[in-house]
């Protein structure tokens, strides 16, 4: 009896540790199995929800405003052409480099691209793309002579920035104040000619007698 006692707990101490193997086998089957749908949509090439993401949206915000200044600017007659040629080369810029960065979380390309640091990479282009716009809006903004293309594409629209220059008001007042003068002299000299010459006339007559 005490010969198969322990045999016996051997037994069922094998029994259990087979029953608990099984059972941790068939819950990793199941783990596994659950977790292979939820992660087929993450390993492919595309990410699916990226388009809908903040930073997503931004970048296309970003990218339109580009394109519709590049092409105010280009559609544009030009009053200097270095300043113009600028604003277009850096439009252009920003805008290929941010259609890259999109592209880049679209298709995962960070995951095999792992020598670049892309959140740093973004940073720098921020800062730099910034400071160019900048620099290159206030360039053609300056030129633009309230050309309504230009300075739609170097600022945004508005009424102040469509109205002329207040120094050239005044200077066409002055203009036309002094045109208007002129006419009313040379009319009150028309009007008072008749009088001139029959007073003289009168003169002539009395003189003579």
């Amino acid at each position: 009896m005490q010969g198969r006692l322990p045999a016996g707990r051997g037994g069922a101490g094998s029994q259990g540790a087979g029953l608990v193997r099984t059972t941790c086998s068939s819950g990793g089957g199941s783990g596994a199995g659950a977790g292979q749908p939820g992660a087929r949509p993450s390993e492919g090439p595309l990410d699916p929800v990226y388009p809908r993401t903040y930073g997503a949206l931004l970048k296309v915000a970003q990218m339109v405003t580009l394109l519709i200044a590049f092409i105010c600017v280009r559609s544009s007659v030009w009053t200097r052409y270095s300043a113009y040629s600028y604003f277009e080369v850096v439009t252009i810029c920003n805008l290929i480099m941010i259609l890259v960065f999109y592209l880049v979380h679209l298709f995962r390309l960070y995951r095999v691209l792992t020598c670049i640091s892309w959140p740093l990479s973004e940073l720098l282009h921020y800062l730099i793309g910034t400071l160019l716009l900048l620099i290159a809006s206030i360039v053609a903004a300056s030129k633009s002579y309230s050309q309504s293309g230009l300075v739609a594409g170097a600022m945004p629209l508005s009424e102040d920035t469509l109205r002329p220059d207040p120094r050239q008001a005044l200077r066409r007042e002055r203009r036309g104040a002094g045109a208007q003068d002129g006419l009313l002299n040379l009319y009150s000299c028309a009007k008072a000619l008749p009088t001139l010459l029959g007073t003289r006339g009168a003169l002539g007559v009395l003189l003579g007698s």
